[in-house]
């Protein structure tokens, strides 16, 4: 197989691979109002720079945004997070997560944190969980941030 074949298949393959990243989030979501024109490649990929968000967000900050000028993303917004319903956003939640019926209180964090997929089957949230101390500290954290600051 010759040079220009091979760089061909290579630049056909990136391209199929990023078409599949963009139409994921319209796949994926249950939300009736998702087109393949509202999926966004930077809504999939974008993070906010790293001065904006403390190291133990830092895993969260792939998906999730907080704080002043937070945007949903591949992951809704946390900012406000503790003692809101689950699914009570703008985001458009996977079916499981809108009739699980949570809270975020304190203990429903931790579960979910320490195993998504076992609290609530279906989440679309592709985590495996932490470990206690680090959810000690990211809760410390999530609590420390408010829309306005």
């Amino acid at each position: 197989m010759d040079l220009h074949l091979k760089t061909s298949y290579i630049l056909g393959a990136g391209l199929l691979g990023l078409a599949a990243l963009v139409g994921m989030t319209y796949l994926l979501s249950d939300n009736p109002e998702s087109t393949p024109e509202t999926a966004s490649l930077a809504n999939l990929v974008a993070s906010p720079p790293k001065e904006t968000f403390a190291p133990i967000f830092a895993a969260c900050a792939h998906c999730h945004q907080i704080g002043r000028g937070a945007q949903n993303s591949t992951g809704p917004v946390l900012t406000g997070l503790i003692d809101r319903p689950a699914a009570s956003t703008s985001y458009p939640f996977s079916k499981a997560m809108r009739e699980s019926g949570l809270v975020w209180d304190e203990t429903t964090l931790r579960a979910f944190l320490s195993n998504p997929h076992k609290l609530v089957p279906g989440t679309r949230m592709a985590f495996a969980g932490l470990k206690d101390a680090d959810i000690t500290e990211l809760l410390n954290y999530i609590r420390s941030v408010r829309s306005g600051e």
